[in-house]
């Protein structure tokens, strides 16, 4: 049993099932929100961070659970799309080297090309990735659990 829970309240159904669909919905965005315009979805997500801050982190009436949840469902999402963000800033500038501009553009194809995923459809392999973590962080929610994310969770209890 982790640390955290016995020092704060259970959360009711309906509290698990709304932080599970806010990772699934976050993580949704993510996977789906065109690849050229990641850094506008960065400025969207701090400014939803600063949201989250004035009307659920100060909050102290809302559940812990769902604060420390949602705050780690945001940092999170910010985290992935920052590295996102670098790392297509990485191929940019890599991309103009004579020599790594091929090993760029066959791992550009690698982690941002379409796969066909059983015929029902397709997908890139970073799609894969944060629509799967999405759905593992879901379920953790709604099995009432204060999952450990490294460097992230540190941030999520600094907030809360």
């Amino acid at each position: 049993m982790n640390k955290i829970r016995p020092f704060r309240e259970e959360p009711n159904l309906l509290n698990k099932i709304g932080v599970a669909l806010f990772y699934i919905v976050l993580g949704w965005v993510v996977a789906n929100y065109p690849i050229a315009n990641i850094g506008n979805l960065l400025s969207i997500f701090f400014i939803l961070g600063l949201l989250v801050w004035v009307f659920i982190i100060r909050k102290r009436s809302i559940k812990y659970f769902v604060r420390y949840h949602v705050v780690q469902a945001l940092l999170l999402y910010i985290s992935l799309v920052a590295i996102l963000w670098l790392l297509l800033a990485l191929f940019n500038l890599m991309s103009t080297i004579p020599g790594l501009n091929i090993l760029v553009g066959y791992l550009s194809i690698a982690l941002f090309g379409s796969l066909n995923v059983g015929n029902v459809m397709e997908a890139s392999a970073v799609q894969i990735v944060i629509t799967a973590l999405a759905f593992v962080m879901g379920f953790y929610a709604i099995r009432a659990r204060y999952t450990e994310l490294p460097w992230i969770t540190d941030g999520v209890r600094h907030w809360i």
